[in-house]
């Protein structure tokens, strides 16, 4: 099938990066977790104190201010703006790509979604907001609820401990889901 080593090793390449970029596509099925692509949910109005997806970074500093850290990261090229006591107990972080905010992160009950909810919410209280067209997942052993709004590529994730929200991620489709 191949002539040489060097095409093995290409089509191996190839195909690890295909399976890689498909694993973090949020809308592929994955069938051994209930993470099926659920109904559209409008999140087109989510926001933390009017900052929402695609705001600018000026936008974020005139709302809150300068951040309290800021993460560059090479690859992808991007940069975190981070509010909080330090960067590993913090309330809330902003990944920014070419100054537009790609993703919100909540981690404290200091900032509530545009429905209401934040850190320490039920998750009946997530449901009673959003509604149930939810798809349900675990990472690292926490069980997660998210919703899709297909029309305007946003994705949105709860994580739980014992029914209570641990965090929220608000994030650009393109991002692959969080890490809790």
């Amino acid at each position: 099938m191949f002539k040489t080593g060097n095409q093995a090793f290409a089509f191996l390449y190839i195909l690890l990066f295909v399976l890689i970029v498909g694993g973090c596509d949020p809308f592929s099925k994955d069938n051994s977790e209930s993470h099926q692509s659920p109904a559209c949910t409008d999140l087109s109005n989510e926001h933390i104190q009017s900052i929402s997806l695609k705001s600018t970074k000026d936008d974020v500093t005139n709302v809150l201010g300068e951040p309290d850290f800021v993460e560059e990261i090479e690859n992808p090229k991007s940069t975190y703006f981070i509010y909080g006591k330090d960067e590993s107990d913090y309330d809330v972080d902003f990944l920014l790509e070419e100054g537009k905010v790609q993703r919100i992160y909540l981690s404290s009950n200091k900032y509530k979604t545009a429905k209401g909810v934040a850190v320490g919410s039920h998750k009946s209280e997530v449901i009673d907001a959003y509604g149930d067209n939810y798809y349900e997942r675990t990472e690292k052993g926490a069980p997660i609820i998210g919703y899709f709004d297909k029309v305007n590529h946003i994705n949105m994730e709860f994580g739980f401990s014992e029914d209570r929200v641990t965090g929220i991620i608000v994030a650009a489709t393109r991002f692959c889901s969080g890490n809790f």
